[in-house]
Formats: structure tokens, sequence, C-alpha cells
């Protein structure tokens, strides 16, 4: 971020991180919990799979958004895969 900004655009880059990292972090909580289940059920099915994929390529995005300082782009791709 840059040093020349005002109140308006700082607060709005904090709460954009801040919402960046309660994304990543239920992601990986949901992702525990389903391999938990997994494990407890001990059967792997083809929608267990789906689902890890979705919560690893939440993660990707999120990352992906983080290097990219907010790309709009990367964050149109984020809206339609999530719609």
């Amino acid at each position: 971020m840059s040093r020349k900004t005002n109140p308006i655009q700082s607060s709005i880059w904090i709460a954009e991180q801040v919402i960046l990292l309660v994304i990543a972090v239920a992601t990986i909580g949901a992702t525990i919990i389903e391999l938990v289940r997994i494990f407890d059920v001990m059967t792997v099915n083809l929608s267990d799979l789906f689902l890890l994929f979705i919560y690893a390529e939440v993660l990707g995005m999120v990352g992906c958004f983080i290097e990219t300082i907010g790309s709009q782009l990367h964050f149109l791709l984020l809206l339609l895969l999530l719609h």
C-alpha cells in the first residue's frame, strides 16, 4: 500500500485484508472438519474430493488476491467462481 493514501483508502485496505484472513481461516477450518469426518467414516466419496478441491481453490484465490494486491481481474474471477 502506498504511503500517500487517505484514511478512507487505508481503512478499506485494512478491511479487505481482515476479510481475506477470515476467509482463509474459515476455509482451513472447514477443510480440517471435512478431513476429520472422512477419517471418522473411513470412506472417501467423490463429493468429499470435490469439496476438498473447492477448499484448495478458495485458498489459492485468496493467496493470489493477496499477491496481486487486489487485482480487479482476480476479484472478478473470484466472484464468478463462487456464484
